[in-house]
């Protein structure tokens, strides 16, 4: 029994070593990607304080609504779309005729004529009819662009939506997965106490409670891991919509109050 208890113990320390490493390596990879120094001192927020956890459903609607409305590609489309409405409009404009201003002085020896001197200032209308053939074939290449475009950007807008709606899907499976590793943790948690009793008074192995202790703590690790996976499907979700909440004041403790779970429910 303290042979195997030993063991337990050593299992016990290497396991917390390797989540040490992982967390400082995991902690440096995640202050790269918020943009900030490798050796930033920073904490995460605890899942009990972040308000995408608590039991509220997600709002397709508006996501969508949010997503066609400040995604850059679909307004890199719309700029294109009105590009291509001017140029047809300047392939119209270059068919039409042009007035010109001219203003000339004259002169005349003619003995005859009652002044030899005069100024004469006009309007001057002109059009290039060899070029009216080329100015309409590229008003039509301006109309088909304009189209193309249009049709891009249905395209573009209906990927978008899936985008969305699958990382909500993988949002919602995150959330739900959260849950029960919480559930399990909490159970392993009343059993470690139990197993403790049990051993004060006599009627359980103390090794038994570092086997619980283990799972105990092996199950926390598990449900981190859960919450990793629903701030990630959390980002996900905001850059489906194109949003600008996003990086580090989402994930980080901030020196404001929490929101408690009464404000969040409201």
């Amino acid at each position: 029994e303290a042979l195997a208890t030993a063991v337990a113990l050593s299992e016990m320390r290497m396991n917390m070593s390797g989540f040490e490493h992982e967390y400082r390596r995991c902690k440096s990879k995640l202050a790269t990607f918020l943009g900030l120094p490798a050796d930033s001192a920073f904490e995460i927020v605890d899942p009990g304080d972040n308000p995408s956890l608590a039991d509220t459903p997600v709002d397709i609607a508006a996501l969508e609504t949010e997503a066609l409305l400040h995604r850059p590609e679909l307004f890199e489309q719309d700029m294109k779309e009105r590009i291509a409405k001017e140029d047809a409009r300047i392939a119209i404009a270059r068919t039409m005729p042009k007035p010109s201003l001219f203003y000339r002085y004259s002169h005349d020896d003619d003995a005859h004529l009652y002044s030899n001197d005069w100024h004469e200032v006009g309007v001057r209308m002109t059009m290039d009819l060899l070029s009216v053939p080329q100015q309409f074939s590229q008003k039509r290449e301006a109309v088909i662009k304009q189209t193309l475009v249009r049709t891009q950007r249905q395209s573009m807008a209906a990927a978008i939506l899936t985008q969305l709606r699958i990382a909500a899907i993988d949002f919602e499976d995150a959330l739900r997965k959260y849950r029960h590793s919480e559930e399990i943790a909490d159970k392993r948690k009343l059993l470690l106490e139990a197993r403790r009793r049990h051993a004060a008074l006599g009627n359980g192995a103390y090794e038994e409670v570092i086997e619980s202790e283990a799972e105990y703590l092996l199950a926390q690790v598990r449900g981190l891991m859960a919450y990793a996976e629903v701030l990630i499907s959390e980002q996900r979700i905001l850059n489906s919509t194109g949003s600008d909440d996003i990086g580090k004041k989402r994930f980080l403790v901030e020196a404001r109050p929490l929101l408690s779970k009464k404000s969040i429910s409201d």
